[in-house]
């Protein structure tokens, strides 16, 4: 499947290799089933039939702790029950083997609003015809649909071409792959860059940077340390009135919130990052390392008489932000500014050029103004009083040749509002501002959805968009008058390119009118509902399809953006992709923030609008970067492996860590990881054997693995196998020998299209194989429920569903385990049965078993798996997951689906 452009994996076997990590303390020889219920050889069953008492101990897997008062139920009746005590045992009296038995656990079910708890473990776990008189069961980590923890970091010493992929393994054998990571550059492109009214404007370059370079730039700085994992970089060019690089230019930058963004640096005339330069050179370029992503910056130039002007700048998630930013030789240092935050309405400015006193806009007093990247000290608070309410000034404190964004901080009747100021190069301007009253705000927004009931959704947003053009005439601060552009179409976008359908335009009058499918005679238009992000607001034109204008916006939580869309003339025209040389490159991926590009393809020679503001994404798979692996609950440790490769796809190099963690539910561990350079690789050979229904491109992956005193990881893979698949039976993995391994392993697992997956894994070898030919499993065959076809749907109605299946073909099965899961990947039910039994029926739910436990809910799809698991003649009757963990275990599993429907 794929994530975040990534390929990625997990391995279908689950709990597979349940708990490798104890193989260090099964060296000395197999461990025997002594003491079953203690939660050290965790959880199995033991003690011969039930002849009329039975023992049921629950415990918790991660720490070995008695969970007390858990109700535990035998049958399908659900009405023999009872709960464990202070030990966690559970003890029924009276009956006889074999017996079902069912725990019900959730950790958060009981939680209310004065002690919120997410629950984080498996809800239901059973053991099914179990005829053994002590059983104990380990309540397991959940699902990560729950709460996801996440092994992360940066991979470094990765060479601009080169690919690496990432695996995490944890201590239960579970494993996820990711990859390639790769490079990310974010290119703000506007007209800024180009001559005014220039009829054949020359096409704008494109800057990729890779990851490679942010490590290099970084190092030539030793006491900035490195630029880490979540970390991005911004890179700005100082260009003149004539749109050439200006040189002499000291630049500054702050977060919204006012904190210094870091010291820049800047580029020598050579292209190369120089520690030492206080001052942009003829190259133009400066560059800020180390940022925090996902914010705002304000980045400003201050020589007065060589280059004045600034900007904000969103910064993205993840890579590089290239810009340009214009500068001016302009004497004054400052601008005087002043205005009135009047009550917001579409015609609100066009009102304040009459005057506020001839302006039926009416001024809010005593609010607080911010202006990006200005500390709390820095906040401007209106007038109060008769003629002067809603009044507001700056003296002497902003950039002329700026952009600013003005936030009218929340006050007790309207939410915080967000307006773009622009500043051309005059020393006093006037600038109106809004705010919206909680009252018009909700009555506009259920006049949009047509219900007088609802309000506003807490913890998100509002954007107010209006389309203008210029009238040719220029107001006192020498900037165009602007009208309003009816009968235009506004979309607003998500990063993921989804339009937002939470919107409405206004009607001629100024009011919501849900109807109404473009602009009326104020240009104006809501989208609400917004969850916080990058938005994207497009102008276009419904009769040519081509874009007015757009903006692309960072939308803060509970706060109403005010933007403008100017109509304009000209066209941007892209050039080359080039690397921060200036060399040529193979262009990489490129993608439009908001998509929707006016040409076919994206690249060299596109044409855009003049008007928009363009956030072009470009991403390349290869020179490292960062990692985010998924980990579902909490892990003990866990093994972090990166395999490099080559232009040609060759392994050229492997780096591991065991045992890091511990992990705990929902956090995150950090941990970087570079290559040891120059090493040798050890190669394993050898033939996989594949079940019916397989095909060998369906191979997902083979790993070495290395069990160490820390824990394990894997050390070596086949490539070619495992990115993105083999065409023959045979492998060749190459792998690094590790120091102080106590034991090795090898892993293959193959998934068909129709959902069925297999994986063998072999344990306890001495040393990494010269050899090893490996014989996948096959799966189950799912009899019922299934769908009649597959664009059907199973249907079960009764309250307890009956599952059945058909055992594989080849060779006995020792143990089945029968999971059943939400489309979301939440875990509501794990069953495990003996490899003799091919059917089981669900139980009656308990009447005092917490009902948020209840999976079959009406309505709900649910996903079952079959796990077909052979363990070297393991007995359900007599066993623990110590012994499970110490056996050659292969595993193969199929999958369904089902949808509960209750007869009417």
């Amino acid at each position: 499947m794929k994530r975040n452009g990534h390929r990625h994996w997990n391995s279908p076997g689950g709990w597979i290799g349940l708990l490798m990590m104890l193989l260090l303390s099964c060296s000395g020889g197999e461990q025997r089933n002594d003491r079953p219920l203690l939660a050290s050889n965790w959880g199995g069953t033991a003690g011969g039939p039930i002849d009329g008492r039975l023992e049921v101990q629950v415990f918790d897997d991660m720490t070995g702790d008695p969970f007390p008062n858990v109700l535990v139920s035998l049958g399908d009746s659900g009405r023999i029950t009872t709960r464990t005590d202070n030990q966690g045992i559970a003890v029924f009296t009276g009956v006889i083997g074999p017996q079902d038995v069912h725990v019900y656990f959730c950790g958060g079910c009981d939680a209310d609003a004065a002690n919120p708890v997410i629950p984080v473990f498996y809800r239901i776990g059973s053991y099914y015809q179990v005829n053994a008189s002590q059983v104990s069961i380990p309540i397991i980590p959940g699902s990560r649909s729950f709460t996801e923890a996440a092994l992360q970091g940066k991979v470094f010493d990765v060479e601009r071409n080169e690919s690496v992929f990432v695996s995490a393994l944890d201590e239960l054998g579970v494993f996820e792959v990711l990859g390639p990571l790769g490079s990310t550059t974010y290119h703000w492109v506007t007209a800024e860059s180009q001559l005014l009214n220039d009829p054949d404007p020359p096409p704008i370059d494109l800057t990729f940077v890779f990851t490679r370079d942010l490590d290099e730039w970084a190092a030539a700085d030793p006491d900035g340390g490195r630029q880490g994992f979540n970390q991005v970089a911004l890179i700005g060019k100082a260009i003149n009135v004539s749109k050439q690089p200006q040189a002499g230019v000291r630049v500054g930058a702050r977060y919204f919130g006012g904190n210094d963004a870091g010291r820049p640096y800047y580029f020598d005339e050579a292209g190369r990052i120089d520690p030492s330069l206080e001052a942009t050179t003829a190259d133009g370029r400066f560059l800020f390392l180390r940022l925090s992503s996902n914010n705002d910056v304000f980045v400003s130039a201050r020589q007065i008489g060589v280059g004045v002007g600034a900007r904000y700048i969103h910064l993205p998630a993840a890579g590089t932000t290239v810009f340009t930013l214009p500068v001016l030789p302009i004497i004054e240092q400052a601008v005087d500014l002043s205005g009135r935050v009047v009550v917001y309405r579409p015609d609100f400015q066009e009102e304040e050029r009459k005057g506020f006193l001839s302006s039926e806009n009416v001024g809010v007093e005593g609010v607080l103004i911010n202006f990006s990247g200005d500390p709390v000290s820095e906040i401007v608070v209106t007038d109060s009083g008769a003629e002067i309410g809603g009044n507001y000034r700056s003296v002497r404190h902003l950039l002329p040749n700026s952009r600013y964004i003005a936030v009218v901080l929340a006050g007790r009747t309207f939410r915080q509002t967000y307006q773009e100021l622009q500043f051309n190069n005059r020393s006093k301007t006037n600038y109106p501002l809004a705010v919206v009253p909680l009252g018009d705000l909700v009555a506009m927004v259920r006049a949009a959805k047509e219900d007088d009931t609802s309000g506003l959704e807490a913890g998100t947003a509002e954007i107010l968009a209006r389309i203008v053009a210029p009238t040719g005439q220029i107001d006192p601060n020498g900037d165009p008058i602007l009208a309003p552009i009816p009968n235009v179409e506004i979309a607003v976008v998500d990063a993921s390119g989804d339009e937002i359908l939470t919107r409405a335009y206004f009607d001629d009058q100024g009011e919501v009118d849900p109807d109404r499918q473009q602009t009326g005679a104020k240009g104006a238009f809501l989208a609400f509902g917004l969850t916080p992000g990058v938005y994207t607001v497009i102008a276009t034109d419904p009769i040519t399809n081509e874009t007015i204008d757009r903006k692309s916006l960072l939308v803060y939580a509970n706060g109403v953006h005010l933007v403008e869309l100017v109509q304009a003339s000209g066209e941007i025209v892209l050039g080359a992709v080039r690397d921060p040389e200036g060399n040529p490159i193979t262009p990489p991926q490129l993608s439009l923030i908001g998509g929707n590009p006016d040409c076919s393809q994206l690249g060299e020679g596109c044409s855009l609008p003049a008007a928009g503001e363009y956030f072009v994404r470009m991403e390349q798979r290869t020179g490292g970067g960062d990692y985010s692996v998924p980990v579902s609950g909490s892990k003990r440790a866990l093994g972090l492996s990166t395999f490099r490769l080559s232009p040609d796809g060759t392994l050229n190099n492997v780096a591991f860590a065991a045992g890091l963690g511990p992990l705990a539910v929902g956090g995150r561990l950090t941990f970087d990881i570079g290559f040891t350079p120059s090493v040798s690789l050890v190669e394993t050979t050898g033939l996989i054997t594949l079940p019916p229904g397989f095909s060998h491109s369906d191979i997902e992956a083979v790993l070495i693995g290395a069990a160490a005193p820390r824990g394990e990881a894997f050390i070596g893979a086949d490539i070619i196998g495992f990115f993105p698949g083999k065409v023959g039976p045979g492998f060749r993995a190459l792998s690094l020998p590790p120091e102080g391994a106590l034991s090795y392993f090898v892993t293959a697992t193959a998934r068909n299209g129709g959902g069925a997956s297999s994986l063998i894994q072999v344990q306890g070898l001495p040393g990494i194989p010269i050899r090893q030919d490996l014989t996948l499993p096959d799966p189950p065959r799912l009899l019922s429920p299934v769908p009649p076809a597959p664009e059907e749907e199973a249907v079960v109605s009764e309250n307890t569903p009956h599952l059945v299946w058909a055992a594989p073909d080849a060779g006995p099965v020792d143990l089945y385990r029968v999971t059943l899961e939400t489309e979301e990947g939440e875990q509501l039910w794990e069953a495990w049965v003996p490899g003799s039994r091919t059917e089981i029926t669900f139980p009656a739910f308990p009447e005092e078993a917490p009902e948020q436990l209840d999976p079959f809910v009406d309505g709900r799809p649910i996903i079952w798996r079959v796990h077909a698991i052979q363990a070297g003649g393991l007995s359900f009757q007599e066993f623990t997951f110590r012994q499970l963990a110490q056996r050659r275990v292969s595993n193969a599993s199929a999958v369904s689906r089902f949808t509960i429907k209750r007869e009417p």
